[in-house]
Protein backbone atom coordinates (compact mmCIF):
# COMPACT_ATOMS: atom_id res chain seq x y z
CA UNK A 1 0.00 0.00 0.00
CA UNK A 2 1.07 3.75 -0.74
CA UNK A 3 -0.16 7.18 -1.18
CA UNK A 4 0.03 8.83 -3.72
CA UNK A 5 0.74 12.84 -4.17
CA UNK A 6 -1.09 14.52 -6.89
CA UNK A 7 1.27 17.55 -8.16
CA UNK A 8 -1.26 19.84 -9.31
CA UNK A 9 -3.41 19.94 -6.30
CA UNK A 10 -0.80 19.11 -3.44
CA UNK A 11 -3.70 16.79 -2.13
CA UNK A 12 -3.48 12.99 -1.28
CA UNK A 13 -5.58 11.20 -3.56
CA UNK A 14 -7.65 8.85 -1.26
CA UNK A 15 -9.03 6.20 -3.77
CA UNK A 16 -6.39 4.21 -3.82
CA UNK A 17 -5.95 4.26 0.06
CA UNK A 18 -9.82 3.37 0.90
CA UNK A 19 -9.29 0.73 -2.34
CA UNK A 20 -6.14 -0.86 0.04
CA UNK A 21 -7.90 -0.96 3.07
CA UNK A 22 -10.95 -2.50 2.32
CA UNK A 23 -10.02 -5.70 3.60
CA UNK A 24 -9.20 -4.41 6.95
CA UNK A 25 -12.32 -2.20 7.17
CA UNK A 26 -13.80 -5.47 6.13
CA UNK A 27 -12.63 -6.84 9.26
CA UNK A 28 -13.14 -3.88 11.57
CA UNK A 29 -16.51 -3.81 11.04
CA UNK A 30 -17.22 -7.41 11.96
CA UNK A 31 -15.46 -7.06 15.16
CA UNK A 32 -17.54 -3.93 15.93
CA UNK A 33 -20.45 -5.85 15.32
CA UNK A 34 -19.73 -8.10 17.19
CA UNK A 35 -18.81 -6.08 20.25
CA UNK A 36 -22.44 -4.31 19.91
CA UNK A 37 -23.97 -7.42 19.91
CA UNK A 38 -22.17 -8.32 23.04
CA UNK A 39 -23.07 -4.93 24.65
CA UNK A 40 -26.74 -5.71 23.15
CA UNK A 41 -27.30 -9.25 24.82
CA UNK A 42 -26.07 -7.58 28.30
CA UNK A 43 -28.16 -5.06 28.23
CA UNK A 44 -31.18 -7.01 27.26
CA UNK A 45 -29.98 -9.26 30.01
CA UNK A 46 -29.39 -7.01 33.23
CA UNK A 47 -33.21 -5.68 32.10
CA UNK A 48 -34.41 -9.18 31.47
CA UNK A 49 -33.39 -9.81 35.82
CA UNK A 50 -34.95 -6.95 36.63
CA UNK A 51 -38.06 -6.68 35.69
CA UNK A 52 -38.21 -10.64 36.41
CA UNK A 53 -36.86 -10.02 39.97
CA UNK A 54 -40.06 -7.32 40.24
CA UNK A 55 -42.18 -9.71 38.81
CA UNK A 56 -41.42 -12.01 41.14
CA UNK A 57 -42.23 -10.51 43.85
CA UNK A 58 -45.35 -9.24 42.73
CA UNK A 59 -46.20 -12.66 41.89
CA UNK A 60 -45.47 -14.13 45.02
CA UNK A 61 -46.94 -11.17 47.12
CA UNK A 62 -50.65 -11.04 45.13
CA UNK A 63 -51.25 -14.85 44.35
CA UNK A 64 -50.65 -16.03 48.36
CA UNK A 65 -53.51 -13.59 49.67
CA UNK A 66 -55.58 -15.79 52.30
CA UNK A 67 -55.51 -18.67 54.58
CA UNK A 68 -57.21 -20.76 52.59
CA UNK A 69 -53.68 -20.72 50.14
CA UNK A 70 -51.03 -21.91 52.85
CA UNK A 71 -49.99 -25.02 51.26
CA UNK A 72 -49.53 -22.81 48.27
CA UNK A 73 -47.75 -20.15 49.49
CA UNK A 74 -45.86 -22.47 51.74
CA UNK A 75 -44.62 -24.23 48.55
CA UNK A 76 -44.00 -20.31 47.00
CA UNK A 77 -41.69 -19.20 49.71
CA UNK A 78 -40.36 -22.24 51.23
CA UNK A 79 -36.65 -22.22 51.81
CA UNK A 80 -34.05 -25.28 50.85
CA UNK A 81 -32.52 -25.49 54.15
CA UNK A 82 -34.79 -24.73 57.42
CA UNK A 83 -36.19 -21.50 58.56
CA UNK A 84 -34.00 -18.19 57.57
CA UNK A 85 -32.66 -16.66 60.63
CA UNK A 86 -35.01 -13.18 59.96
CA UNK A 87 -38.25 -15.11 60.65
CA UNK A 88 -38.69 -14.97 64.24
CA UNK A 89 -37.33 -10.94 64.08
CA UNK A 90 -40.20 -10.55 61.94
CA UNK A 91 -43.29 -11.23 64.18
CA UNK A 92 -46.60 -10.08 62.85
CA UNK A 93 -47.27 -7.57 65.46
CA UNK A 94 -44.44 -4.96 63.54
CA UNK A 95 -45.27 -6.62 59.96
CA UNK A 96 -49.41 -5.17 60.94
CA UNK A 97 -48.14 -2.10 61.79
CA UNK A 98 -45.55 -1.79 59.12
CA UNK A 99 -49.08 -2.82 56.38
CA UNK A 100 -51.21 -0.63 58.50
CA UNK A 101 -49.34 2.16 58.42
CA UNK A 102 -47.95 2.05 54.82
CA UNK A 103 -48.98 5.36 53.70
CA UNK A 104 -46.69 6.89 56.99
CA UNK A 105 -43.39 5.22 54.98
CA UNK A 106 -43.38 6.91 52.43
CA UNK A 107 -41.49 9.29 50.22
CA UNK A 108 -42.10 12.73 48.49
CA UNK A 109 -42.89 10.95 45.23
CA UNK A 110 -45.78 8.55 46.77
CA UNK A 111 -43.12 5.50 47.20
CA UNK A 112 -42.14 3.15 49.80
CA UNK A 113 -39.20 4.99 51.78
CA UNK A 114 -35.94 3.24 53.53
CA UNK A 115 -35.51 6.56 55.32
CA UNK A 116 -38.59 6.48 56.77
CA UNK A 117 -38.55 2.65 57.67
CA UNK A 118 -35.07 3.23 59.42
CA UNK A 119 -36.21 6.16 61.20
CA UNK A 120 -39.00 4.17 62.88
CA UNK A 121 -37.16 0.90 63.92
CA UNK A 122 -34.73 3.12 65.64
CA UNK A 123 -37.00 5.20 67.59
CA UNK A 124 -36.68 8.77 65.67
CA UNK A 125 -40.40 8.15 64.66
CA UNK A 126 -43.33 6.61 65.68
CA UNK A 127 -45.42 4.50 63.56
CA UNK A 128 -48.19 7.26 62.16
CA UNK A 129 -45.03 9.24 61.30
CA UNK A 130 -44.64 11.12 63.91
CA UNK A 131 -41.13 12.35 65.25
CA UNK A 132 -40.35 11.49 69.04
CA UNK A 133 -38.23 13.16 71.86
CA UNK A 134 -34.70 11.55 71.70
CA UNK A 135 -32.72 14.38 72.31
CA UNK A 136 -31.16 15.85 75.38
CA UNK A 137 -31.11 19.80 76.04
CA UNK A 138 -27.50 20.16 77.24
CA UNK A 139 -25.25 19.26 75.12
CA UNK A 140 -21.59 19.34 76.76
CA UNK A 141 -23.33 18.26 80.01
CA UNK A 142 -24.32 14.76 78.26
CA UNK A 143 -20.92 14.78 77.07
CA UNK A 144 -19.34 15.66 79.88
CA UNK A 145 -21.03 13.21 81.92
CA UNK A 146 -20.37 10.36 79.23
CA UNK A 147 -16.40 10.07 79.56
CA UNK A 148 -16.00 11.06 83.06
CA UNK A 149 -18.48 7.83 83.82
CA UNK A 150 -15.78 6.01 81.34
CA UNK A 151 -12.59 7.02 82.83
CA UNK A 152 -10.11 4.26 82.02
CA UNK A 153 -6.65 3.14 81.07
CA UNK A 154 -7.87 -0.44 79.16
CA UNK A 155 -10.58 1.71 77.68
CA UNK A 156 -9.80 4.23 74.37
CA UNK A 157 -12.71 6.76 73.57
CA UNK A 158 -13.31 8.00 70.18
CA UNK A 159 -16.17 9.81 68.49
CA UNK A 160 -18.13 8.80 64.99
CA UNK A 161 -19.29 11.87 63.41
CA UNK A 162 -22.01 12.12 60.96
CA UNK A 163 -19.94 10.70 58.29
CA UNK A 164 -18.63 8.01 59.96
CA UNK A 165 -15.17 8.93 60.74
CA UNK A 166 -13.35 7.98 64.00
CA UNK A 167 -11.43 11.08 65.55
CA UNK A 168 -9.83 10.22 69.35
CA UNK A 169 -11.03 11.79 72.47
CA UNK A 170 -7.81 11.77 74.28
CA UNK A 171 -6.34 15.18 75.55
CA UNK A 172 -8.37 18.01 74.33
CA UNK A 173 -11.76 16.75 73.73
CA UNK A 174 -13.18 20.79 73.41
CA UNK A 175 -11.65 21.24 69.78
CA UNK A 176 -13.01 17.59 68.48
CA UNK A 177 -16.74 17.60 70.13
CA UNK A 178 -17.20 21.66 69.70
CA UNK A 179 -15.47 22.67 66.96
CA UNK A 180 -17.40 25.94 65.98
CA UNK A 181 -17.56 26.85 69.81
CA UNK A 182 -13.87 26.12 70.27
CA UNK A 183 -12.95 28.46 66.62
CA UNK A 184 -14.81 31.31 67.88
CA UNK A 185 -12.74 31.13 71.61
CA UNK A 186 -9.77 33.46 69.30
CA UNK A 187 -11.11 36.53 69.48
CA UNK A 188 -9.81 37.56 66.02
CA UNK A 189 -12.11 34.47 64.32
CA UNK A 190 -14.89 35.80 66.96
CA UNK A 191 -14.54 39.31 65.28
CA UNK A 192 -14.87 38.37 61.73
CA UNK A 193 -17.49 36.51 62.89
CA UNK A 194 -19.58 39.00 64.18
CA UNK A 195 -18.41 41.44 60.96
CA UNK A 196 -20.71 38.58 59.10
CA UNK A 197 -24.31 39.87 58.20
CA UNK A 198 -27.00 38.90 60.41
CA UNK A 199 -28.72 36.49 58.69
CA UNK A 200 -25.02 34.37 58.19
CA UNK A 201 -24.76 34.52 61.83
CA UNK A 202 -28.06 33.10 62.30
CA UNK A 203 -27.56 30.52 59.74
CA UNK A 204 -24.28 29.53 60.66
CA UNK A 205 -25.31 28.66 64.20
CA UNK A 206 -28.16 27.03 63.27
CA UNK A 207 -25.78 24.30 61.38
CA UNK A 208 -23.96 23.97 64.15
CA UNK A 209 -27.25 23.18 66.73
CA UNK A 210 -30.35 21.98 64.77
CA UNK A 211 -31.58 18.69 64.59
CA UNK A 212 -31.61 17.65 61.49
CA UNK A 213 -31.94 14.14 61.64
CA UNK A 214 -36.01 14.04 60.52
CA UNK A 215 -35.19 16.39 57.41
CA UNK A 216 -37.11 16.00 54.04
CA UNK A 217 -35.06 16.26 50.56
CA UNK A 218 -37.20 19.44 50.06
CA UNK A 219 -35.65 21.19 53.28
CA UNK A 220 -31.84 19.60 52.23
CA UNK A 221 -32.76 21.22 48.81
CA UNK A 222 -33.62 24.45 50.37
CA UNK A 223 -30.82 24.84 52.90
CA UNK A 224 -28.52 24.48 50.22
CA UNK A 225 -30.20 27.14 48.03
CA UNK A 226 -30.42 29.20 50.81
CA UNK A 227 -26.24 28.98 51.93
CA UNK A 228 -25.79 29.60 48.18
CA UNK A 229 -27.79 32.92 48.06
CA UNK A 230 -25.97 34.08 51.27
CA UNK A 231 -22.70 33.31 50.06
CA UNK A 232 -23.22 35.03 47.17
CA UNK A 233 -24.02 38.49 49.02
CA UNK A 234 -20.11 38.10 50.39
CA UNK A 235 -17.03 39.77 49.32
CA UNK A 236 -14.41 37.13 48.82
CA UNK A 237 -12.83 37.38 52.39
CA UNK A 238 -16.04 36.99 53.78
CA UNK A 239 -17.02 34.28 51.54
CA UNK A 240 -13.90 32.50 52.54
CA UNK A 241 -14.56 32.65 56.54
CA UNK A 242 -18.07 31.62 55.81
CA UNK A 243 -16.63 28.47 54.60
CA UNK A 244 -14.09 27.80 57.39
CA UNK A 245 -17.59 28.70 59.82
CA UNK A 246 -19.52 26.25 58.10
CA UNK A 247 -17.10 23.64 58.05
CA UNK A 248 -16.33 23.58 61.57
CA UNK A 249 -20.81 24.09 62.16
CA UNK A 250 -21.68 20.83 60.33
CA UNK A 251 -18.73 19.06 61.69
CA UNK A 252 -19.95 19.57 65.22
CA UNK A 253 -23.81 19.09 64.58
CA UNK A 254 -22.23 15.63 63.12
CA UNK A 255 -20.26 14.97 66.23
CA UNK A 256 -23.38 15.10 68.28
CA UNK A 257 -25.61 12.91 66.16
CA UNK A 258 -23.01 10.24 65.74
CA UNK A 259 -21.48 8.09 68.41
CA UNK A 260 -19.03 8.02 70.91
CA UNK A 261 -16.72 4.51 70.76
CA UNK A 262 -15.28 2.74 73.33
CA UNK A 263 -13.08 -0.10 71.75
CA UNK A 264 -11.78 -2.90 73.71
CA UNK A 265 -9.83 -4.40 70.88
CA UNK A 266 -8.43 -1.93 68.11
CA UNK A 267 -9.03 -4.42 65.80
CA UNK A 268 -11.72 -7.63 65.97
CA UNK A 269 -14.31 -9.14 63.47
CA UNK A 270 -17.57 -8.29 65.35
CA UNK A 271 -20.58 -11.36 64.67
CA UNK A 272 -22.88 -10.51 67.13
CA UNK A 273 -24.64 -7.35 68.44
CA UNK A 274 -26.74 -6.47 71.76
CA UNK A 275 -28.76 -3.57 71.13
CA UNK A 276 -30.06 -1.19 74.49
CA UNK A 277 -32.59 1.29 74.26
CA UNK A 278 -31.18 3.28 77.81
CA UNK A 279 -32.87 6.27 79.69
CA UNK A 280 -31.69 9.28 77.94
CA UNK A 281 -32.16 11.17 81.31
CA UNK A 282 -30.02 8.60 82.77
CA UNK A 283 -27.28 7.63 79.82
CA UNK A 284 -23.95 8.07 81.83
CA UNK A 285 -25.34 5.95 84.69
CA UNK A 286 -25.83 3.06 82.25
CA UNK A 287 -23.29 3.03 80.13
CA UNK A 288 -21.05 3.32 83.56
CA UNK A 289 -22.17 -0.30 84.77
CA UNK A 290 -22.34 -1.73 81.44
CA UNK A 291 -18.51 -0.65 80.98
CA UNK A 292 -17.54 -1.73 84.50
CA UNK A 293 -19.69 -5.26 84.24
CA UNK A 294 -19.89 -5.89 80.50
CA UNK A 295 -16.81 -4.54 78.71
CA UNK A 296 -14.04 -6.64 80.65
CA UNK A 297 -15.65 -9.60 79.06
CA UNK A 298 -13.44 -11.22 76.72
CA UNK A 299 -16.27 -11.31 73.54
CA UNK A 300 -17.11 -7.51 73.75
CA UNK A 301 -14.93 -5.90 71.11
CA UNK A 302 -16.53 -2.09 71.20
CA UNK A 303 -19.49 -0.45 73.19
CA UNK A 304 -20.90 2.33 71.72
CA UNK A 305 -23.88 5.16 72.75
CA UNK A 306 -25.03 7.71 70.49
CA UNK A 307 -24.78 11.16 70.48
CA UNK A 308 -26.44 13.87 72.44
CA UNK A 309 -29.28 14.62 69.45
CA UNK A 310 -30.62 10.96 69.46
CA UNK A 311 -29.73 9.70 72.92
CA UNK A 312 -33.45 8.22 73.04
CA UNK A 313 -32.98 5.98 70.08
CA UNK A 314 -33.79 2.32 70.50
CA UNK A 315 -30.08 1.17 69.77
CA UNK A 316 -29.21 3.48 72.13
CA UNK A 317 -25.88 1.48 73.30
CA UNK A 318 -24.81 -0.99 70.70
CA UNK A 319 -22.07 -3.52 71.89
CA UNK A 320 -20.10 -5.94 69.68
CA UNK A 321 -19.15 -9.31 70.21
CA UNK A 322 -16.75 -11.14 68.34
CA UNK A 323 -13.00 -12.10 67.81
CA UNK A 324 -10.85 -9.63 68.50
CA UNK A 325 -8.39 -11.10 65.06
CA UNK A 326 -9.60 -10.41 61.70
CA UNK A 327 -8.05 -13.52 60.93
CA UNK A 328 -9.80 -15.97 63.51
CA UNK A 329 -11.48 -19.06 61.96
CA UNK A 330 -15.04 -17.95 61.05
CA UNK A 331 -17.01 -21.44 62.08
CA UNK A 332 -15.44 -21.38 65.43
CA UNK A 333 -15.36 -17.33 66.26
CA UNK A 334 -19.28 -17.65 64.88
CA UNK A 335 -20.16 -20.49 67.47
CA UNK A 336 -17.55 -18.15 70.08
CA UNK A 337 -19.50 -15.19 69.62
CA UNK A 338 -23.51 -16.93 70.46
CA UNK A 339 -21.91 -18.17 73.23
CA UNK A 340 -19.97 -14.92 74.30
CA UNK A 341 -23.60 -13.10 73.43
CA UNK A 342 -25.55 -15.50 75.38
CA UNK A 343 -23.58 -14.85 78.42
CA UNK A 344 -23.50 -11.22 77.95
CA UNK A 345 -27.15 -11.09 77.92
CA UNK A 346 -27.41 -12.71 81.30
CA UNK A 347 -25.38 -10.18 82.27
CA UNK A 348 -27.51 -7.60 81.04
CA UNK A 349 -30.70 -9.08 82.04
CA UNK A 350 -29.61 -8.93 85.99
CA UNK A 351 -28.49 -4.79 85.36
CA UNK A 352 -31.68 -4.32 84.04
CA UNK A 353 -33.60 -5.75 86.65
CA UNK A 354 -31.22 -4.05 89.54
CA UNK A 355 -32.18 -1.08 87.48
CA UNK A 356 -34.81 -0.99 85.25
CA UNK A 357 -35.40 2.92 85.77
CA UNK A 358 -31.98 3.10 83.14
CA UNK A 359 -33.40 1.80 80.24
CA UNK A 360 -36.37 2.70 78.33
CA UNK A 361 -39.63 0.13 78.37
CA UNK A 362 -40.59 0.87 74.62
CA UNK A 363 -41.02 -2.06 72.73
CA UNK A 364 -37.53 -2.18 69.84
CA UNK A 365 -38.90 -2.89 66.61
CA UNK A 366 -37.74 -6.05 64.42
CA UNK A 367 -35.08 -7.27 67.38
CA UNK A 368 -35.32 -10.34 69.32
CA UNK A 369 -36.23 -8.96 72.82
CA UNK A 370 -37.11 -11.15 76.01
CA UNK A 371 -36.97 -7.82 78.74
CA UNK A 372 -37.53 -4.65 78.38
CA UNK A 373 -34.92 -1.94 76.49
CA UNK A 374 -32.43 -5.19 75.54
CA UNK A 375 -32.50 -6.77 72.44
CA UNK A 376 -30.25 -8.64 70.07
CA UNK A 377 -30.28 -10.40 66.13
CA UNK A 378 -28.51 -13.70 66.62
CA UNK A 379 -26.81 -14.71 63.77
CA UNK A 380 -27.57 -11.75 61.60
CA UNK A 381 -24.76 -9.23 62.71
CA UNK A 382 -22.58 -7.93 59.38
CA UNK A 383 -19.83 -5.04 58.79
CA UNK A 384 -23.10 -2.94 57.36
CA UNK A 385 -26.21 -1.94 59.19
CA UNK A 386 -28.56 -4.16 59.77
CA UNK A 387 -31.01 -1.65 60.42
CA UNK A 388 -30.35 -0.25 57.42
CA UNK A 389 -30.20 -3.62 55.48
CA UNK A 390 -33.65 -4.52 56.88
CA UNK A 391 -35.03 -1.38 56.06
CA UNK A 392 -34.29 -1.43 52.30
CA UNK A 393 -36.26 -4.97 52.02
CA UNK A 394 -39.07 -3.69 53.85
CA UNK A 395 -39.18 -0.78 51.31
CA UNK A 396 -38.52 -2.70 48.51
CA UNK A 397 -41.66 -5.05 49.57
CA UNK A 398 -43.66 -2.28 50.21
CA UNK A 399 -44.13 -1.57 46.51
CA UNK A 400 -46.18 -5.04 45.75
CA UNK A 401 -48.25 -5.11 48.70
CA UNK A 402 -52.22 -4.41 48.32
CA UNK A 403 -54.66 -4.20 50.66
CA UNK A 404 -55.36 -7.96 50.65
CA UNK A 405 -51.76 -8.74 51.13
CA UNK A 406 -51.59 -10.90 54.52
CA UNK A 407 -48.56 -11.35 56.82
CA UNK A 408 -47.30 -14.40 55.62
CA UNK A 409 -46.33 -13.55 51.84
CA UNK A 410 -45.32 -10.13 53.21
CA UNK A 411 -43.11 -11.67 55.80
CA UNK A 412 -41.56 -13.95 52.99
CA UNK A 413 -40.61 -11.63 50.03
CA UNK A 414 -39.21 -9.07 52.82
CA UNK A 415 -36.72 -12.23 53.77
CA UNK A 416 -36.50 -12.90 49.67
CA UNK A 417 -35.21 -9.19 48.89
CA UNK A 418 -32.78 -9.03 52.33
CA UNK A 419 -31.28 -12.64 50.67
CA UNK A 420 -31.04 -11.70 47.93
CA UNK A 421 -30.83 -7.78 48.03
CA UNK A 422 -33.27 -7.02 45.43
CA UNK A 423 -33.34 -3.51 45.66
CA UNK A 424 -29.81 -3.68 43.33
Amino acid sequence: MYLRLDSQTQEISSDRVFKDRKPELASGLKVFGLCLLILTSCFTALAFGCVRSHLRHYWKICTADSSASTDKTAKIFRKSSGEHELTPILSDTQLSIILKNKNNFLDQNGKPSKDSIYKYINGFRDESGRPLEIEVEDYKSYFQEILESAKSERIKPSIQGGYSFETSLEGETDRTLFPFDHLLKDPINLENFLSLPQECQVYIQTAATENYSDITEIQQFELIKREQNLLNTLNEEARRFFKICMMKANSQNGVSKGFIHFRTAPVGKPIERIYIQMNKNHSHELLKIILEDVGRHPGVLDIKISGPQSAGRTDGIVIYIGSPSKEADETLATKQASKDRDSVLNQLIKIQKEHPHLFNGREIPFKKSGVPGIATIPGLSTSDSFTEKLSQAIAYSLNFTTTETSISPFRESIIDAYTHESWL
